[in-house]
């Protein structure tokens, strides 16, 4: 459980999306992905976070762009992880492509 500050500062953050969180979501699931993604030929990275509650369809995606790199990051729940997942993005995005 975060401390009393941090949690304040998450439930603030749903409340203002609140009225309009789901827009951006039925954009995301309405839009044809299938065919475009195959078209993409700069390095990508499709990651996920253990405990997103998207995971499961993690594999779905990944097969939708073989070309890409994938990872599963611990994601930002603790200072360990939050830092060993910025740690993943920056090794992806540091490399020489």
């Amino acid at each position: 459980m975060p401390n009393a500050e941090e949690l304040h500062d998450k439930v603030v953050e749903v409340l203002k999306a609140a009225r309009t969180y789901h827009i951006a979501y039925q954009a995301a699931i309405a839009y044809e992905k299938e065919p475009i993604l195959s078209t993409i030929t700069v390095p990508m990275l499709v990651a996920c976070a253990r405990t997103d509650m998207f995971l499961e369809y993690f594999d779905a995606v990944r097969a939708l762009v073989p070309q890409a790199e994938s990872l599963v990051t611990p994601g930002t729940s603790t200072p360990e992880a939050l830092e060993a997942t910025v740690e993943m993005f920056c090794s992806f995005l540091d490399r020489e492509m």
